[in-house]
């Protein structure tokens, strides 16, 4: 089923349906929204209107949101989703899992796109009801766990890690704070997360390598509530908002694909066994490595949230203000039976040179 949805002015609704973007073909579905707009979803027979119910309206709502643009009270606007299934609910989503072989590689990174939204937004919900977020972690539980780490006929254990700490950035070696810049940050509300498929493999003694694929994602939180960022032809530029405006949240928040590469000394017992466990540690003793990694970019967009007549309201802008696509740099990693800890540095900037400021991100914690 393809959607083609589109939102049009009553009173100018005549026009917009002569206009040469429009072409009504099958059933048409009109809802009307307040006394002066309409929404049409247009498919392609009868059938297809039946469908309706399993797509997700809000989501629908949500893009048409970031896609409207203009003072004016009249707009046209067709949005073409090409396999059909972006806007489905979640349960119709998965019913259909199994029939994907034959999507085409635009429709699989079109599907891959709502999903990695999906789980942004989440993480964006996590965020609402506090500045930073809070967690419990019980290191002797993970080590009663640890027998569970799963070892193959070629000695390479696997596990998914999560780390899970706070980012920052450096300007020539200082903290923005030292110049009091506007996009200084929030240290402890600019959180940073990072799911990684790590396989370990032993070289000889003591020495292993880590290595593996993951996801991560940077929230910089601006220490002042009202500093807001724009892309313009030329830059990324920062500004503060008037006093009228109650300022509650600023941020920006960017999202990796990465591939880590980490040489570990272990000097603990490894222990073996025949399942794999969600978070494990290989080892009950310390264990120590530097290494690297190397990313690219796949989504970012600023957050801010105020108040307006008492409402909270947020607005999101999905741009990439003038980011490099490309990350890479130093990774420490450091552990003791259940615990271990994570430092990374990047050691490119987070802007391209002469479109912003001159950042080097770095993120630090715990992983889980």
């Amino acid at each position: 089923m393809k959607l083609y949805i589109c939102i049009i002015g009553l009173f100018l609704s005549p026009w917009a349906m002569a206009s040469p973007g429009y072409t009504q073909k099958g059933d048409t579905v009109i809802i009307k929204i307040g006394s002066n707009s309409q929404l049409l979803i247009v498919t392609e027979n009868k059938e297809e209107i039946e469908k309706l119910s399993e797509y997700d309206l809000n989501a629908i709502i949500q893009d048409l949101e970031i896609t409207m643009k203009g003072d004016s009270g009249t707009f046209y606007i067709e949005m073409k989703d090409l396999s059909g299934k972006k806007y489905l609910k979640e349960d119709a989503n998965n019913s259909e899992e199994e029939n994907d072989e034959n999507l085409t590689f635009e429709e699989r990174m079109e599907r891959f796109e709502h999903r990695m939204r999906k789980f942004e937004d989440k993480m964006d919900d996590m965020d609402t009801n506090s500045d930073h977020p809070s967690y419990h972690y019980d290191s002797h539980s993970d080590f009663d766990r640890q027998e569970a780490v799963h070892f193959n006929e070629n000695g390479t254990s696997y596990s998914l890690n999560i780390d899970l700490g706070i980012n920052n950035y450096l300007e020539n070696g200082k903290f923005p704070d030292d110049n009091n810049a506007m996009y200084a940050v929030k240290p402890l509300g600019s959180w940073n997360i990072a799911l990684n498929w790590v396989n370990k493999n032993r070289i000889a003694g003591p020495l292993y390598l880590q290595w593996g694929p993951g996801l991560s994602w940077y929230n910089f939180k601006f220490d002042d509530n009202d500093v807001r960022l724009t892309k313009t032809d030329n830059a990324v530029e920062f500004y503060r908002v008037g006093p009228e405006v109650n300022s509650i949240k600023s941020k920006l928040v960017t999202s990796y694909i990465n591939f880590n590469l980490v040489p570990m000394l272990d000097f603990g017992k490894r222990r073996d066994s025949d399942r794999f466990t969600f978070m494990e540690k290989s080892s009950d003793s310390f264990r120590i490595g530097f290494g690297g990694y190397a990313g690219y970019r796949i989504g970012s967009h600023s957050k801010f949230v105020y108040k307006d007549d008492g409402d909270r309201e947020r607005e999101k802008d999905r741009k990439n203000f003038y980011l490099n696509n490309w990350r890479y740099g130093l990774r420490f990693q450091m552990g003791y039976r259940g615990v271990d800890f994570f430092a990374n540095y990047d050691l490119n900037e987070l802007f391209v040179t002469g479109k912003g400021p001159q950042l080097n991100a770095f993120s630090f914690g715990i992983v889980l």
